[in-house]
C-alpha cells in the first residue's frame, strides 16, 4: 500500500499563456497594465520559490468576479547571487540566472489567463497597445514543457 499520494492537476482547457517582452522593471509594467486595462493586479503574499534552486519569482494576480476570469503575471527571470570562488579571488559574487519556464528563456514576463477568450481578447488589445511593451504573443501549449511551475494554489 502506498504511503504517499501525488496529486497532479492539469491546467484547465480555457487557460492561456502569453509571453511579454518588455524592457521595463516589473513594477513599471504592473503600473502600465493597471492604468491602461483597468485591472488591479496585486502582488501575491508569497513569491514562487523552488527547493532545487535559490530562485524567487514575483507573482501578481487579478480576479474579476463580474466577468469570471483570472489573470496572473510572473517574472520569468530571477537573478540569484552566491559566493563562488572564481579565478582564485577571495571576494567575488557570481550571479546566476534562473528561469521560471526555461524553454522560453528569452521572455521577460509570463501572463496566464483563465476564463472566456473573448473577454481576454479585449484585454490583449489594450495590452499590446502599450508602447513600452515590445511584443505579446501566445505560447503554444505543446511548447510549455515545465508548465507545472505555473500550477499552484494560494
Amino acid at each position: 500500500m502506498a504511503n504517499h499520494v501525488l496529486k497532479h492537476t492539469e491546467p484547465e482547457s480555457n487557460t492561456y499563456h502569453y509571453a511579454i517582452h518588455c524592457g521595463e522593471e516589473f513594477y513599471v509594467l504592473i503600473l502600465l497594465l493597471n492604468s491602461s486595462t483597468g485591472m488591479k493586479l496585486k502582488r501575491n503574499r508569497e513569491d514562487l520559490t523552488f527547493r532545487s534552486t535559490k530562485a524567487s519569482f514575483m507573482a501578481y494576480s487579478y480576479f474579476d468576479k463580474k466577468n469570471d476570469f483570472n489573470v496572473w503575471l510572473y517574472n520569468n527571470i530571477s537573478k540569484s547571487s552566491g559566493f563562488k570562488p572564481k579565478n582564485n579571488t577571495l571576494f567575488e559574487n557570481d550571479y546566476e540566472d534562473f528561469f521560471l519556464l526555461p524553454e522560453i528563456g528569452s521572455v521577460d514576463y509570463i501572463l496566464k489567463f483563465s476564463g472566456d477568450e473573448p473577454i481576454f481578447t479585449q484585454l490583449l488589445t489594450k495590452i499590446s497597445s502599450i508602447k513600452e511593451i515590445v511584443s505579446v504573443y501566445e505560447i503554444p501549449k505543446k511548447r510549455l514543457k515545465s508548465k507545472e511551475n505555473l500550477i499552484f494554489e494560494y
